[in-house]
Order: C-alpha cells, then structure tokens, then sequence
C-alpha cells in the first residue's frame, strides 16, 4: 500500500477590528506521499535541495535556535523571498513539482540541523 500524506493548517488571528478570524484549510492529500525527508545543516550562500519524486509539498522546518537570515529561492540569480529564519515553513507545489528548491542561508548555521520533510 502507498504511503499517504494529509496536511491541514487550523488557527486562529485574535483582536482585529473585525473579530477574531479562523484559519481553517481544506485537507491537502497526497495519496502517493515519497515518505521523504532531508536532513542537513545550511552551508552559507545557496543551498540546492532535490524535491523527492511525487511530491506535492514539503514542510521545512529552520532550528528554533537558528539566527541566519534566510531566502527562499527559484533559480541562481534570483534574488529571493526572505523567510522567518527560525521555526517552520509550509509549501504547496504546481501537479509537476520543482526537480529542486534553493534556501540561502545568510551564513553557515553551525551545528543546527534543517530538515525537508516532502509530502
């Protein structure tokens, strides 16, 4: 039997003006999950991760005690998105994923491990 993945994200934003507001998505499955994670610590500069065959997402997941800035990235050159540098990251793929992503990381990150996990 194939291996599944359900991801769902449920919260809640309080003390807006218009009154709390839930956060409650629709399940995101991936029937076929690759079982999948990566684990490494950040060199600094561009870090090329390989999306695992199958994926539908992947959850990257920073050292909470982790102070380099970090950038999401497309392609080399590509300026990028910059990301919390510590905590965790949730990202949906298109039907066909990525064949790789790219995380520059401002420095090296020391002995603190970052892990994919692909969904």
């Amino acid at each position: 039997m194939a291996a599944e993945s359900r991801t769902k994200i449920v919260g809640q934003i309080t003390g807006g003006p218009g009154g709390p507001v839930d956060i409650n998505t629709a399940e995101f499955v991936n029937s076929v999950s690759p079982v999948y994670e990566e684990t490494f610590v950040l060199a600094n500069g561009d870090n090329i991760v390989l999306v695992a065959p199958g994926s539908k997402g992947v959850i990257i997941f920073f050292d909470a005690a982790s102070v380099t800035n970090k950038k999401l990235k497309g392609v080399g050159g590509d300026t990028g998105l910059a990301i919390r540098k510590n905590g965790y990251h949730y990202i949906q793929f298109e039907d066909t994923p990525p064949a790789s992503i790219i995380v520059n990381s401002s420095a090296l990150d020391g002995v603190l491990l970052t892990r994919f996990k692909f969904i």
